[in-house]
């Protein structure tokens, strides 16, 4: 029974490890939202509510930044697992996230911008893949949410919602590609509260809930540095999920980070070369 307790929450983990790095740069609390009764007349125009999150947030702020390295803590609740994650992220889309969790020990991911790869003990090294590898490089964008317009097609204000005793604006994000987003905007201070979308993974997607606290500004532009997470199977039923808790220990903009920072492992060399050469 314990052998199958211990096999049980190294899945756990692995499913965990590629999501904690994707939110950390944004890493901006706790009941789901209850939409409130609300006329489509009286709602703002969804692109008006998203410009006033960015122009709260550090509007112009942003172009001063070249690059950002994002150290945290991560656990998981009920679980007894926990870990640290180091993500490096630069311009225009190169990300380099390390994973090191209880049970299951160091997990790399990344992409030079063209091949997304993660190499982990359990499943050794892999090219991320269709619409998975599609959906890492589109969140490699280092301006994914800052310039919104171009990794969104619209985005629509459908509703007033509370979130966490926050009132809020619920705003249907639509990209040209993959699946929407929703993200709940405070009315008062303008400020993301909650993001939901679906993660695709090779082994089945994943629904994720994000909700975001402790804000603080560093170099104009105001960050989250506590994140909670809920998140659950898309098809599986009843949907187990999990909840996990991050937390941003520091952040450093405009490092001077190795040449080779962002270049593609040996390993994931060797397949890229090998699927080349296959019949």
């Amino acid at each position: 029974m314990n052998r199958l307790l211990v096999m049980d929450r190294k899945r756990s983990t692995r499913r965990l490890g590629a999501r904690i790095a994707a939110l950390v740069w944004l890493a901006a609390a706790s009941a789901g939202p209850t939409p409130a009764a609300s006329g489509q007349s009286d709602l703002p125009k969804g692109a008006d509510v998203i410009d006033g999150w960015l122009a709260a947030s550090g509007g112009a702020a942003y172009d001063a930044i070249r690059n950002r390295v994002s150290k945290s803590t991560v656990e998981v609740l009920g679980a007894n697992i926990r870990g640290t994650v180091t993500m490096h992220e630069a311009r225009p889309n190169l990300v380099y996230v390390v994973s090191v969790l209880s049970q299951t020990g160091k997990i790399e991911e990344g992409t030079n911008g063209r091949v997304a790869w993660k190499i982990d003990a359990a499943r050794g090294a892999r090219v991320k893949t269709d619409a998975e590898g599609a959906q890492a490089l589109r969140n490699a964008d280092f301006e994914r949410f800052v310039k919104w317009r171009k990794t969104f097609q619209r985005a629509e204000c459908v509703a007033s919602a509370e979130v966490a005793k926050k009132k809020c604006f619920k705003v249907v994000m639509t990209p040209p590609q993959g699946e929407i987003e929703i993200w709940y905007i405070e009315k008062e201070t303008k400020r993301l509260v909650k993001r939901e979308y679906t993660h695709k993974r090779q082994r089945g997607d994943l629904i994720i809930s994000e909700y975001y606290s402790d804000y603080r500004k560093l170099d104009g532009i105001l960050l989250a540095y506590k994140a909670r997470q809920i998140i659950r199977p898309k098809t599986a039923q009843p949907a187990r999920t999990q909840v996990l808790l991050i937390t941003i220990d520091s952040i450093e903009h405009n490092v001077d980070l190795p040449k080779d920072r962002f270049d593609i492992p040996p390993a994931i060399q060797a397949l890229l070369k090998e699927s080349k050469q296959a019949p």
